[in-house]
C-alpha cells in the first residue's frame, strides 16, 4: 500500500506571496482525498497532475477562508475537467445550506454538473475507499474566540472547527487544521506515523516536549505565517530529538 501526503497550501492566514492557503491531499493506492480548499489550492492540484476522478472527498475543518476560498473554484475545474466519478463534500453543519446557496447562486448548478456532488456534515466518523480509510473528526476551539461577539450580536455561527485522526489499513496520520492551544489535541497525539501540525497558534516548546514523550514518527509543521519562518526553520534544524521534523513547503510529498 502507498500512503502519500502532498502540501498543495502551507500558509497562514495572513496572505503571503511565498506560500498558498491550507490545502492538502492525501494519497492512499492512488484514491484522494483533500483537506481544506484555500486559495491557490485549485492551481497546485493541477500543477501535481492528480486525476480529479481519482478524488472521492473534500473535508473542510472550519469555514475561515484561508480554508474555503478556493472551494467553488475548485468543484467548478473539477467540472470543467469532466471529472465523472462521485465526491463528497464534508463540512462543519452550520455550512451546509449555506454552501449548498452559495453553489447555486454560483450557477454550479446540480442538474448541470457531470459528477455526482454530495453535500455532507461532519458529524462522526467519516468512511473513504469502502471502509480502508476512516476519518475520526476531533471538535477543538479554534473559533471559541469569538464566542462573546456571537452571543452578544446574535450572530447564528456556532464556532465549528475539526481535528482529524486519519485511519488507513496500516498508517494513522493527525491533521490539527487550526486549534485554539495544543489542549484541545495533546491527548490523540500518540502512537502517528504523521502529524501535520499548524503553526500559528501553538507554543513551540510545548510541542516539541510533546513530540519528544509520545510515539510520533515524522511531524510537519504547517499553517506557516511569514513572521514565523524563521523560528520554524530553527527549531526543525537544531532538533536533536531523534524524531523526524519538517517545515512544509507547497508541493512537496510526504511518505508516511
Amino acid at each position: 500500500m502507498t500512503t502519500t501526503l502532498t502540501i498543495l497550501g502551507s500558509a497562514a492566514g495572513m496572505p503571503t506571496v511565498k506560500r498558498n492557503c491550507s490545502g492538502y491531499v492525501l494519497s492512499v493506492d492512488d484514491r484522494l482525498c483533500l483537506f481544506d480548499c484555500g486559495s491557490g489550492v485549485t492551481q497546485e492540484f493541477l500543477r501535481n497532475g492528480f486525476d480529479p476522478d481519482s478524488l472521492d472527498a473534500i473535508i473542510i475543518s472550519h469555514m475561515h477562508p484561508d480554508h474555503t476560498s478556493d472551494l467553488p473554484y475548485f468543484i467548478q475545474t473539477l467540472k470543467l475537467e469532466k471529472k465523472q466519478s462521485p465526491l463528497d463534500l464534508y463540512l462543519p453543519d452550520e455550512a451546509i445550506n449555506i454552501i449548498r446557496s452559495y453553489l447555486q447562486a454560483s450557477y454550479l448548478l446540480e442538474s448541470r454538473m457531470p459528477y455526482q456532488l454530495s453535500v455532507e456534515s461532519i458529524d462522526g466518523v467519516i468512511s473513504l475507499d469502502k471502509g480502508r480509510v476512516k476519518i475520526h473528526p476531533i471538535p477543538n476551539k479554534h473559533l471559541k474566540v469569538v464566542a462573546e461577539d456571537v452571543k452578544e450580536h446574535g450572530y447564528p455561527n456556532r464556532m465549528q472547527c475539526h481535528s482529524f485522526i486519519i485511519e488507513t489499513p496500516d498508517k494513522r496520520l493527525f491533521y490539527s487544521a487550526d486549534i485554539g492551544s495544543l489542549d484541545d489535541i495533546k491527548e490523540h497525539l500518540e502512537n502517528l506515523d504523521l502529524l501535520i501540525i499548524e503553526s500559528a497558534h501553538i507554543d513551540f516548546e510545548e510541542i516539541i516536549n510533546l513530540i519528544d514523550s509520545r510515539d510520533i514518527k515524522k511531524t510537519v509543521f504547517t499553517h506557516i505565517p511569514d513572521a514565523k519562518e524563521d523560528q520554524i526553520r530553527q527549531v526543525v534544524d537544531s532538533y536533536t530529538g531523534g524524531k523526524k521534523l519538517i517545515m512544509a513547503e507547497d508541493g512537496m510529498v510526504i511518505e508516511y
